[in-house]
């Protein structure tokens, strides 16, 4: 009789943690969908984000100044972490929301790891990493993840195109990043560019024309100035797309 009851229990225990086993899981592929770059673990979590309850009680500038990073943190942060930290920056998507491409950068220019990384050697290699990363991903954009989290993916890779256009020039000491760097940069760009092409379900024309600005910037650094970047959204012509296209395209033939 009591060997029948140690063994009725084994069995409930079993079939308790089994059951766990099974939240646990499901849990973790809730979790999961909300974030297709969910494996990047951020090296500074923002304390507060648009989900918080306090979020929309704060003006403009007091979500700025939430959102900036304390110095004893940012200036510990690795280039590579450090842009991974920009990328989850909370009003990072107000780029999008600005008149004109230069507006949505100049609009950074109040967050201090924006500043920061700016000064970073090697900062064009790793941001090419870090895109490259992503572009491998895109087939996660035909699996279970939530209309929302795809949204935000797209949102990371056009936003990479936009930010290395002011990653080219390092702002410490006013040097180019190395010319094999903006080539492996543009090979990555290349690349993305014709995986959005055979992808227009996702990538719209605002999309397109983000790699389009960043390759601009790459081939022709010289050309580093506002002037092309006051371009409206959505307002770069099929002529402008077809010599950029060969212009990088000539780039790494140098």
């Amino acid at each position: 009789m009591m060997l029948k009851q140690t063994i009725c229990n084994l069995l409930l225990g079993c079939c308790i943690l089994f059951a766990s086993c099974e939240t646990d899981t499901a849990v973790n592929q809730e979790i999961d969908q909300d974030r297709i770059m969910s494996d990047v673990k951020l090296a500074y979590e923002y304390p507060v984000k648009p989900t918080s309850p306090e979020w929309n009680t704060l003006t403009d500038r007091q979500k700025q100044e939430v959102c900036q990073i304390p110095e004893s943190i940012l200036l510990g942060l690795k280039t590579r972490d450090l842009i991974e930290v920009i990328l989850a920056y909370p009003l990072l998507n107000d780029l999008y929301n600005a008149p004109s491409v230069q507006f949505g950068l100049m609009g950074l220019s109040s967050f201090n790891a924006f500043s920061e990384i700016r000064e970073h050697e090697n900062v064009v290699t790793a941001i090419t990493d870090i895109y490259k990363l992503r572009m491998d991903r895109l087939e996660a954009l035909e699996e279970n993840y939530s209309e929302e989290a795809k949204k935000q993916f797209i949102q990371e890779i056009s936003s990479i195109e936009l930010l290395v256009s002011q990653m080219i020039v390092n702002r410490k000491n006013d040097t180019v990043s190395p010319l094999e760097e903006r080539k492996n940069l543009m090979r990555a760009l290349l690349s993305s560019y014709e995986a959005k092409l055979n992808r227009p379900k996702y990538f719209d024309r605002l999309a397109i024309e983000t790699n389009l600005y960043a390759r601009r910037l790459v081939f022709d650094v010289y050309y580093f100035n506002w002037s092309y970047l006051d371009n409206k959204w959505l307002s770069l012509s099929d002529a402008e797309i077809q010599r950029i296209d060969q212009q990088s395209r000539a780039f790494l033939e140098e």
